[in-house]
């Protein structure tokens, strides 16, 4: 398989990361979703999915930057300190991990980071909505029930998934004809 990867030119490493992509954003959402009871995958269509990691990362530069460390000193100490220590301790040439299993380690390493934080963020809005605390942040107007002040919990490219103020449920609302406009509340 490693000479098989070895190979692979510009397209091959494209739809494996097509693909990666795919697999982290089917995963980091439905458990995001899953923990206050939306089965998000009857909602989201393809490109809501491709597009949920991606959002992820530019909603906090702060994750971009942890991102990049982790991976940075992972490839730092696998590619150059791991077989320096390893040739330090025995007496034989210590074999380097491969590009592919780094890689692969790698990508473990940023799905497992995006899982815990679609749990940590899970997690801390259904204690939220349980206690009816959720905080508005920002006023909708309906079509046809006028304005109303809710927590926005997500929205893709058809449904908007909010928590009306005060209320202990998610309320999952269509976006097409009835929302005429959002207005972001300043400090939520």
């Amino acid at each position: 398989m490693q000479s098989e990867i070895k190979n692979w030119g510009f397209q091959e490493y494209l739809s494996a990361g097509y693909f990666f992509l795919l697999l982290l954003g089917v995963i980091t959402e439905s458990v995001f979703y899953r923990i206050i009871g939306i089965n998000i995958l009857q909602y989201a269509g393809l490109s809501d999915i491709l597009i949920s990691p991606i959002s992820l990362l530019t909603a906090n530069p702060f994750l971009i930057i942890i991102l990049l460390i982790i991976t940075g000193f992972t490839y730092l100490f696998m590619k150059h300190l791991l077989p320096k220590m390893a040739n330090r301790k025995a007496a034989g040439k210590a074999v380097p991990i491969s590009d592919t299993r780094l890689l692969l380690l790698m990508a473990q390493f940023v799905l497992f980071l995006f899982i815990g934080i679609e749990i940590g963020r899970g997690l801390k809005l259904k204690a939220k909505i349980a206690e009816g605390k959720t905080l508005p942040d920002f006023i909708i107007k309906f079509s046809e029930s006028g304005e109303q002040p809710v927590k926005v919990v997500g929205q893709n490219a058809s449904y908007l998934f909010y928590v009306p103020e005060g209320e202990k449920q998610v309320i999952i609302c269509p976006i097409g004809g009835n929302i005429i406009q959002m207005k972001k509340l300043v400090n939520p």
